[in-house]
């Protein structure tokens, strides 16, 4: 309401419009349970399609504030003669009333509801009592008997919370306002009042446009899969390179590990084979002159 308030002083004629009022009446309506007018607006043929499929949210709601109000008010006595005024209620008045698909929607309701239903004759109205809008005949016909009945919604007999009585698909007051148009068409606003669709040549050329702009899209995002596929195979190359450099290095690193470790080892050995020959000679050396020795202390002895 805030923004239908400002509305009305920044855009009055986008507030003035029709679907803007028909929106406004809706939700009037509603806060004030004025049922009647409710289902008055719902089966409308000028109400648009759209709005019936957002009103038909509050249908199960709208009902039951109907029966609510309808058994408190119908089945009254006049306080002079105690005369019933509207005690008898047809039910085929109450399908056309709350826009039920049928008469066993309805009954379901009026059990839901613990409202009762006979069969009674709708015999021509007299002084003593009418019934209003039955026919002057002797055919039995549904007929609701509000002051026998008490409103009261059916309990779930486990959890003890009231049970939900939703309302059956609407096709005869809701779906049949499509009048063969195509979701496609629903969505383009051709079921949704004057004014909501283009003309005729408008659209075409709204479509060959739109068709035009599709196929640049596809192909300019076909052009960037491309791109981003490319980008995404160099990125996996240079990865592979870069892996490759790597092993290459630490396999050149290896490898000069091993060699060194070899030229160590080689170079230990070399040393240890020198020192054992200088060891050899050194041993020899030391043999010769003692064997030297000898010869010169025998030759001694000998002199």
């Amino acid at each position: 309401l805030k923004y239908a308030g400002r509305l009305s002083v920044e855009r009055p004629n986008v507030f003035s419009s029709k679907p803007v009022q028909l929106a406004l009446e809706v939700y009037k309506v509603k806060k004030e349970h004025n049922y009647a007018r409710f289902f008055s607006i719902l089966r409308s043929p000028s109400t648009p399609y759209l709005f019936a499929c957002v009103m038909f949210k509050y249908v199960e709601q709208m009902r039951k504030v109907a029966f609510r109000i309808m058994n408190k008010t119908y089945g009254a006595r006049r306080r002079d003669t105690g005369e019933g005024l509207n005690d008898s209620y047809p039910l085929v008045n109450l399908v056309n009333l709350l826009c039920f698909e049928d008469s066993e929607e309805a009954m379901n309701a009026c059990r839901h509801y613990n409202i009762r239903v006979e069969m009674i004759s709708a015999s021509p109205p007299s002084a003593e009592g009418a019934m209003i809008g039955t026919a002057h005949t002797n055919e039995e016909v549904d007929m609701i008997l509000w002051k026998a009945s008490e409103f009261k919604e059916s309990v779930c007999p486990k959890r003890k919370v009231p049970l939900p009585l939703g309302p059956l698909k609407m096709k005869r007051t809701i779906e049949a306002k499509v009048n063969g148009v195509t979701r496609l068409g629903v969505c383009r606003g051709q079921i949704s009042g004057l004014g909501a669709t283009l003309k005729t040549k408008r659209v075409l050329l709204r479509s060959s446009s739109s068709a035009i702009r599709e196929k640049e899209e596809i192909k300019a995002r076909n052009q960037l899969r491309i791109r981003i596929e490319k980008k995404r195979e160099q990125r996996e190359i240079e990865k592979n390179d870069e892996r490759t450099r790597l092993l290459k290095i630490k396999l050149e690193e290896i490898a000069a590990k091993e060699a060194a470790d070899e030229a160590r080892i080689k170079k230990a050995a070399d040393e240890e084979r020198t020192r054992n020959l200088v060891a050899m000679k050194v041993a020899e050396e030391n043999k010769r002159q003692a064997l030297a020795a000898v010869k010169v202390a025998e030759k001694r002895v000998a002199e």
